[in-house]
């Protein structure tokens, strides 16, 4: 059976007018709990994608949540120039017990999308225990999160 955790989100306009979203994912699946939230900022389309961390705690988490964004940017049914977004995570809240590498780039990837305002062409999901990432990105399906 799919599962999609329940979510929480705030869009918000900056000072100088860049859209954010604080983005919360939470959910129990399983006897397992699952948690992460993060505040994005989309700092419009660029030459190239790009994703930028404005914190420096949390670095565990980084690599995961750049390939959720990523994995969001390619994944859409916008033109050519929006994969080429920059985005900035502001924030990244997680819990040590309910927060995994893959919890983390499954909600950058539905936040990125949330924040745009687009709809996925494949959207993860939750299915024995693991995140699937289908279409785009094959070869990280099965992260680890260990």
């Amino acid at each position: 059976m799919r599962y999609r955790p329940g979510i929480h989100t705030v869009i918000a306009f900056t000072e100088v007018g860049r859209r954010s979203i604080d983005y919360t994912m939470r959910g129990q699946i399983g006897g397992k709990g699952h948690f992460a939230r993060m505040i994005l900022r989309d700092d419009g389309i660029q030459e190239a994608p790009q994703v930028l961390f404005n914190e420096t705690e949390n670095r565990d988490y980084h690599q995961h949540i750049a390939y959720g964004i990523y994995y969001a940017l390619s994944n859409h049914g916008l033109s050519d120039d929006a994969h080429h977004y920059r985005i900035t995570v502001l924030n990244i809240i997680h819990l040590p017990v309910d927060t995994t590498p893959n919890t983390m780039m499954y909600t950058a990837a539905l936040a990125t999308w949330r924040l745009l305002t687009v709809h996925p062409k494949n959207e993860p999901y939750f299915e024995r225990d693991q995140f699937h990432f289908p279409g785009i990105f094959p070869s990280i399906t099965d992260v680890s999160d260990e």
